[in-house]
């Protein structure tokens, strides 16, 4: 039996633009907020909020990375306040 394992990587922007569809939400909105520390954050706005929900990155390697950060935690928050 082969014991090696592999890994499987999950891209949480497009999960998360799925998710919003799913819930009839705005598209995410990313902004970078620092470029030279690779900080960019994500924004999420439901159909009756005036006000956006924003998730912070952090300071990483590039800002693919960083977006990629805050969709995830966009994504958890999302599946916690629907179950």
């Amino acid at each position: 039996m082969d014991d090696s394992f592999t890994q499987v990587v999950i891209s949480f922007r497009p999960l998360l633009k799925q998710i919003t569809r799913c819930l009839d939400f705005p598209d995410p909105e990313y902004q970078y907020l620092n470029l030279r520390k690779s900080i960019a954050c994500v924004a999420i706005r439901s159909e009756n909020s005036a006000v956006p929900t924003v998730y912070l990155g952090g300071d990483t390697y590039n800002v693919h990375e960083s977006c990629e950060i805050a969709a995830k935690k966009a994504v958890y928050d999302l599946i916690k306040d629907m179950t």
